[in-house]
């Protein structure tokens, strides 16, 4: 009786006084919290402050006891079982992995001695902890005062080969144990995508802890021929040309979908949850009859004069035509004058005519010899023919910035540049991984970790597929999309239309302007890129009245 005695009274005294004057001092005092644990050590020879529960034990009527907490070190949480009462860490800077038992009189604060309880500490958590490592129980644990925290980051990147992380101007290095946690699982460093939401802690400028607070989700969708061409917006997070068999990675988050293509103007309301794919059907979207298709032309000699229905157009650009046989005559000198018929059907074709050389041709005998035809040009510019090949997880399908390459193992050219790889397989998690290309000119292999296959009910992260159809939505104004930097991924290569940029607003088409206009004066620069800066300008000039510089 009389050492519970002394135990109350120093816990209410000391303890209860130490809290109050932390609070009010606002200072971390990991060490005076470890001082009162220490203290009810010393009443061990009037029988208190025993492991099991600060209180005597006794067997067999005697007491017994050991010294209470006397080892401390940091730790990142890994996993708190409040059911049986377990926390699990990782020693800070190392490998090594800790499990405490804890219970009601374990004391838990945070950084600035604030008590706390232990469903509040979360997977990331850098803490302080005095243990016994004779019996595994933990006596104080406190949010480490000692480390810095950075929260709600969404400007970052992983560089240097994951060994450093740029936040707008400021490089922290990365620790090379450092943990990655989402949902309350551990995850490896590169799974981290631009759209994820960060809190990170260190110490110096060392990063040793990242938590992913606000993660990604995917977007699918499903019957999108009516869209084939057009445009998707998914609130301001993505906006993008729609092609076959996309899957777009999307914040989690509730978000109003606008969809747009020639005589479509569509709006879906979508739910995104993190790692989980949403299916958004649009079979009841029906395209109207096209009156005209976009016909590409495929022309040798290049400078050959081309006529489509006794009208010379310019190959390098794909034109319009309407819907119907259309009559192609090319000619060149020193070549056979070629004339052909071809029809459009609407969708976008590709014109392709070879001229035969006239004088390439011999007459000998009454023959006519050609010469063999001459070896294809060497690939000897390594920055247009660079390569990615990705080897495994053999048979997932491989998206790159949403746009499906293929059944790994797949190659395709290299475009340097920050990308987002998505590989999804039947039965296993959906994951998407940040790279970053260098502009060397070199080919580069990679082979992804093996896919996390889904539990026994199918409800892996990505496994949980919901389906979002038919609720139509009147067309109400959404607010202007924020071009991504990856909005026109192929704006060196394919022309935008008038029916393209329609659907921007002037904000959001300043902002495509600002993109492509940082692609002057590289080696992203073509015609092509240059006539879509023209076409955009031209946009802003009727449309909105904008007057430019060189006007």
């Amino acid at each position: 009786m009389k050492g519970k005695l002394c135990y109350n009274w120093l816990r209410n005294t000391f303890y209860v006084r130490n809290i109050r004057l932390m609070r009010k001092n606002k200072i971390a005092n990991f060490t005076a919290i470890l001082a009162a644990v220490v203290l009810l050590s010393g009443c061990g020879s009037i029988g208190l402050a025993r492991e099991e529960t600060f209180e005597s034990n006794y067997e067999n009527g005697e007491e017994t006891g050991e010294d209470i907490y006397v080892s401390a070190t940091d730790v990142i949480v890994r996993n708190i079982d409040t059911e049986a009462q377990i926390m699990d860490f990782y020693v800070t800077g190392s490998s090594d992995q800790k499990s405490l038992y804890y219970d009601g009189a374990t004391i838990i604060t945070d950084r600035y001695g604030q008590p706390m309880v232990a469903s509040q500490l979360q997977p990331g958590d850098m803490v302080k902890v005095a243990y016994n490592s004779g019996i595994g129980k933990a006596g104080v644990v406190q949010l480490n005062p000692e480390v810095f925290t950075l929260s709600d980051i969404s400007r970052y990147t992983v560089e240097d080969g994951g060994r450093a992380l740029v936040i707008g101007d400021d490089v922290y290095n990365i620790d090379e144990h450092a943990r990655v946690f989402s949902n309350g699982e551990e995850i490896d460093l590169q799974r981290l995508v631009i759209h994820d939401v960060l809190t990170v802690q260190g110490k110096d400028r060392t990063v040793m802890s990242i938590r992913v607070d606000e993660g990604h989700g995917y977007l699918e969708l499903k019957h999108e021929k009516a869209l084939i061409g057009g445009w998707i917006e998914v609130g301001q997070a993505v906006i993008s040309q729609v092609a076959d068999d996309m899957l777009f990675t999307v914040p989690e988050g509730d978000y109003r979908v606008r969809l747009t293509n020639t005589g479509i103007e569509e709006y879906r309301d979508i739910s995104i949850r993190r790692n989980e794919i949403t299916e958004l059907d649009l079979s009841d979207i029906r395209s109207a009859e096209p009156e005209k298709g976009r016909v590409s032309f495929e022309i040798t000699p290049e400078d050959a004069k081309v006529e489509v229905d006794d009208n010379e157009i310019r190959t390098a650009y794909a034109v319009k035509l309407p819907i119907g046989m259309h009559r192609i005559t090319v000619s060149a000198q020193g070549y056979a004058t070629v004339t052909q018929y071809f029809e459009v059907d609407g969708l976008n074709q590709t014109v392709k005519i070879d001229l035969e050389s006239i004088t390439a041709s011999t007459v000998s005998a009454n023959r006519l010899t050609s010469p063999s035809a001459s070896p294809e040009p060497e690939k000897n510019d390594p920055y247009l023919y660079a390569s990615i090949t990705v080897e495994v997880p053999e048979g997932a399908d491989l998206y790159e910035d949403n746009l499906y390459k293929g059944i790994i193992p797949v190659t395709y050219q290299k475009t340097p540049g920050t990308h987002i790889l998505t590989i999804r397989k039947n039965g296993y998690e959906t994951t998407s991984y940040t790279i970053i290309i260098d502009n060397d000119g070199q080919d580069v292999t990679y082979r992804l970790p093996d896919m996390e296959p889904e539990d026994g009910n199918g409800d892996s992260a990505s496994g949980k597929n919901s389906t979002v159809s038919g609720n139509r939505l009147g067309a109400t104004p959404s607010p202007s999309p924020t071009p991504r930097p990856d909005m026109f991924p192929k704006a060196d290569q394919d022309l935008l239309w008038e029916e393209d940029l329609d659907v921007l607003s002037e904000e959001g088409l300043r902002q495509a302007l600002s993109q492509l206009e940082k692609y002057v004066d590289t080696d992203r620069e073509t015609a092509i890129l240059r006539e879509n800066i023209i076409r955009i300008k031209k946009q802003l000039r009727e449309k909105h009245g904008v007057v430019f510089e060189d006007d």
